[in-house]
């Protein structure tokens, strides 16, 4: 019974609305400004090792480099958003963070 009483007042809704109506908008000046690009990272030449595929964490220092941490490796990229170093690989011994990775 419940159904047929939301399904009338749906129709009677419904129903009710038309085309025609007058609708008053306001004369207010968009928003202009709202959101700024900052920083972006590479650009359309950028090299695929640089690509970012699951990064986990992101630091910055004091000179603007911006580090992420992103499959077993930090990506380093200066304040420009250009791609800069890579330290660590997967693995292990020297250089590789595969160890600290799976403990």
């Amino acid at each position: 019974m419940l159904k047929y009483k939301i399904g009338a007042l749906f129709c009677a809704i419904l129903l009710n609305c038309n085309s025609g109506s007058d609708v008053t908008t306001s004369g207010t000046e968009p928003l202009t400004d709202v959101l700024t690009l900052e920083l972006s990272f590479g650009d359309k030449d950028l090299p695929d090792e640089y690509l970012l595929a699951n990064p986990r964490g992101i630091a910055v220092n004091d000179e603007g480099d911006v580090f992420v941490t992103d499959e077993d490796r930090v990506k380093v990229f200066g304040d420009d958003g250009k791609e800069k170093a890579i330290i660590g690989r997967n693995g292990r011994g020297q250089e590789s963070f595969g160890e600290l990775a799976h403990r």
